[in-house]
């Protein structure tokens, strides 16, 4: 046998027709065929489940096989080796459906010559291997769709129909099977929001793809979020869309942004209260303000003083202020400043300041800085601030058996 022959299995009961068909395939110079030749379908079956023929000229009337049943007894022993049929001219049309069913060729007997039979033979083996080739292809893409992570699924493009689904497409969507999907799924209705189908509508029509998150509606009408992306295939009529579960992550991100919320109103609620703490106005009569210091008066600290009791004055309407700096450690220039201004701010709104609560330490530090205080009211703490600030609004302070008792300018004439 010629190395790297072409294996032919000759299936035909007449010797002489197999004399002529071999000769023809031995005169063929350098392109070798080796040819086995049996006259019973029985032999050509047997020999086929041994393997290694790589094509088969097969006559359909035999002994012990007549008609499509021959074809078809060989093609389902081995489904992979190509068929020729070999027939005669009445049998032109039988010819013709072994080849619908799946034969390669045929060849009518008494029109064959040596060069159509070994083109015969050649086409039938590549074309054989091309499809051969196309059925894996399209197994892997089968497996591969069927395998993947996204839900995909194709429809037409003229009416949205859907032709196909996978597997994930079907979990997502709330089906119970490929067939259920194809069969009530409507491409144009299963958007939560409206917008979104006429949005990917133009975005198809114009640019051919698109690609966004959407809302979509399952079987069951619950909501899912998704990534989705879909491309118009214009030449294969249909549109291939593919769809990824990101609920959880939208549920996530929500709940992050909620907590975030929550955190930032937290910190918001901190900053109001801790800036009450540190300024804290209080309104101890009618028109009257008290502002007690405490702590370290920094630059920012004292520009946020002023703004907030600003703001009081407005509110309450208030005449006298009295700024007690009992608690403040020290005073710098820049704090002594914004004081100064602050009470020089009351001024322009219509409340007069009282100082009180100068420790000696601050008063050599306030004097070593060279401020006026002459036109500023200052009180030794207070106490003392009140009762000149209740004085200034026409009370008067008395001591009695009871304690201290305030008393309006009618009580006190009596």
């Amino acid at each position: 046998m010629a190395r790297n022959a072409t294996k032919v299995l000759l299936v035909e009961d007449d010797a002489g027709d197999a004399d002529i068909l071999q000769e023809m395939l031995k005169a063929r110079q350098g392109l070798p065929f080796d040819v086995e030749w049996v006259d019973h379908l029985s032999n050509g079956l047997a020999r086929l489940a041994q393997g290694g023929i790589d094509v088969v000229l097969l006559d359909l009337s035999l002994p012990d096989s007549q008609g499509m049943g021959t074809f078809e007894k060989v093609h389902a022993k081995a489904p992979t080796v190509p068929v020729v049929v070999l027939t005669g001219l009445d049998d032109e049309e039988m010819a013709s459906k072994a080849v619908a069913r799946g034969a390669q060729d045929y060849l009518v007997k008494g029109d064959v010559d040596k060069n159509l039979l070994f083109r015969a033979l050649r086409y039938a083996i590549e074309r054989n291997r091309a499809e051969h080739a196309l059925r894996e292809s399209e197994e892997k893409y089968r497996l591969m769709y069927n395998n993947a992570l996204v839900a995909m699924y194709t429809t037409t493009l003229k009416d949205s129909t859907v032709v196909a689904v996978n597997d994930v497409g079907v979990r997502m969507f709330g089906y119970s099977s490929q067939e259920e999907f194809i069969s009530d799924f409507k491409a144009a209705d299963h958007y939560a929001d409206p917008g979104d189908r006429e949005e990917i509508a133009k975005a198809l029509k114009e640019k051919g793809e698109v690609q966004r998150q959407c809302g979509f509606l399952r079987k069951d009408g619950s909501y899912i979020w998704s990534e989705f992306y879909a491309r118009v295939y214009v030449e294969k009529h249909w549109v291939e869309s593919c769809a990824m579960d990101i609920t959880g992550r939208k549920k996530a991100e929500e709940a992050l942004t909620h907590s975030e919320e929550k955190l930032q109103n937290a910190l918001e609620k901190l900053r109001l209260s801790h800036e009450a703490l540190s300024t804290p106005v209080i309104q101890v009569w009618d028109h009257i303000l008290a502002l007690p210091l405490i702590g370290l008066m920094d630059d920012v600290r004292a520009q946020r003083v002023m703004e907030v009791l600003l703001r009081k004055i407005v509110e309450t309407q208030s005449e006298l202020v009295i700024l007690d700096v009992t608690g403040v450690g020290s005073m710098d220039t820049q704090v002594a400043n914004h004081l100064i201004q602050t009470m020089q701010s009351s001024s322009l709104l219509g409340a007069q300041c009282v100082l009180t609560g100068i420790r000696p330490e601050i008063a050599q530090s306030v004097l070593g800085l060279g401020f006026d205080m002459s036109r500023i009211a200052i009180r030794r703490d207070m106490q003392d601030g009140l009762r000149w600030a209740l004085a200034k609004m026409g009370y008067e302070v008395r001591n009695g058996g009871d304690g201290q008792q305030i008393l309006s300018r009618e009580e006190s004439s009596r």
